[in-house]
């Protein structure tokens, strides 16, 4: 596989599976989630430490330049005095595990009704800062495009791993012409361009072409090994 400094090019994935119950009245079990689709997390539940439902996970803000998930974006829900407002979470200050399909926070509900609103997060923030910050819900909406800005397809996913408050890489789609079949590839630190709706992942063609697939059993195979040391992470071992 051919790897330069533009671009790394690896193959990673999730797993799930059940752990121990937890004290809980409808005793959830966690889930090994580390690295997941950030299409499947945004819009489940935000619970708090009691296993309140408090909110809806809408975005995550990533710095690219490091991969780093800086906030989760939380439109509260009906225990907050301003539901629907949105919250930022600042990762990885808080620590955030998967329970029965939803998303549980290491906070109080009367923490998580102290947290800022995102827009006077936003605000508090140098330019350069706040910049930096890509929604990676608009991310995986991004088109894919050469440098000189030659269409090559389209971002198909972003993989993320909200324990630990990284985003592992992108998975994009592109023509047939280009490979067999035209299945996905994972892209690492990706080269963006634009925000918003007009953002764009820049690749080199030769890259992609050389690009392992991305499949969900062999992202599975790939990640069978993260599933006890997720575990002892968060005291079940």
């Amino acid at each position: 596989m051919r790897i330069n400094n533009a671009m790394l090019v690896v193959l990673a994935g999730f797993a799930l599976a059940a752990a121990a119950p937890v004290a809980h009245a409808a005793t959830p079990q966690a889930q090994s989630v580390l690295e997941a689709r950030a299409s499947d997390l945004i819009g489940d539940a935000i619970e708090d430490s009691r296993g309140w439902e408090v909110g809806t996970l809408v975005d995550l803000l990533v710095d690219p330049a490091d991969s780093h998930i800086v906030f989760a974006v939380i439109n509260a829900g009906s225990r907050f005095e301003a539901p629907t407002r949105s919250l930022a979470l600042a990762l990885p200050d808080a620590k955030v595990i998967a329970f029965d399909g939803n998303l549980r926070v290491d906070m109080t509900l009367h923490e998580l009704k102290r947290l800022p609103a995102l827009d006077d997060v936003l605000d508090s923030l140098e330019p350069a800062q706040k910049a930096r910050l890509v929604s990676v819900k608009a991310l995986v909406d991004a088109s894919l495009q050469s440098a000189s800005g030659s269409d090559l397809g389209s971002v198909n996913d972003a993989i993320v791993d909200i324990a630990h408050a990284r985003m592992a890489y992108i998975t994009a789609d592109f023509d047939t012409s280009w490979k067999t079949l035209g299945k996905p590839v994972s892209i690492a630190k990706p080269a963006l361009r634009g925000k918003g709706d007009d953002m764009a992942v820049i690749a080199d063609a030769r890259e992609l072409r050389s690009a392992p697939e991305w499949t969900e059993a062999g992202a599975q195979l790939a990640n069978q090994g993260l599933w006890s040391r997720f575990k002892r992470w968060i005291g079940l071992n």
